[in-house]
């Protein structure tokens, strides 16, 4: 498990009162703590090739591994979950924490010394910015626009370490994203994932 720095864009307009509303609402559909309709879930091949060296595991033996019961279909094997398929993170936020005024320059982040979760690291008003307002754009694991659009580095989520490409290629689709956003609100959120 990891922490991850998000940065939630919420509405310009939105009233200060609000920002932390509009924050918790924006990040719900993300969260892990929630179930939904029930859905099919496809094993990879990939992951059946993990779990045994060779293609010629039986169903009641991959059963065994998921420890749920597993179905065929012209697409493959599968499982029904209610797990959130958008789930981003679990059980835990807060406004700045780790990453307490990294977003408005008011910085007591300690690069790691302290975890910054006390409630004297997660005020409001150190960890805003109007995005117009940002300069230097934060280390970002990922941005969230109020259109509620999950935007994140790389492809295969978080990890302890990205390619310098991946690296590159999401500095620019972050200054992008915040150019499209210039006229709203960033906030800095320490989400557990």
């Amino acid at each position: 498990m990891a922490h991850i720095f998000v940065g939630v864009i919420v509405p310009g307009s939105t009233a200060f009162e609000k920002i932390e509303e509009t924050v918790k609402s924006q990040l719900e559909p993300f969260g892990d703590y929630w179930e939904v309709e029930p859905h099919k879930v496809y094993l990879s091949k990939e992951e059946i090739s993990d779990i045994a060296e060779d293609n010629n595991i039986s169903l009641k033996e991959l059963e065994e591994w998921y420890r749920r019961p597993l179905a065929i279909d012209e697409q493959g094997i599968y499982y029904i979950s209610t797990y959130n398929p958008q789930a981003k993170w679990e059980n835990w936020w807060g406004i700045g924490g780790r990453w307490n005024g990294v977003v408005s320059k008011m910085s007591r982040h300690d690069s790691g010394q302290s975890t910054n979760i006390e409630l004297e690291h997660c005020r409001l008003n150190e960890n805003m910015i109007r995005i117009e307002q940002l300069g230097t754009i934060p280390d970002f694991f990922a941005l969230l626009t109020p259109d509620l659009h999950w935007h994140e580095i790389g492809t295969e989520g978080v990890k302890l370490e990205y390619s310098e490409q991946e690296e590159s290629e999401w500095q620019i689709k972050a200054q992008q994203i915040l150019a499209e956003y210039r006229n709203d609100i960033l906030v800095g959120v320490d989400c557990h994932s």
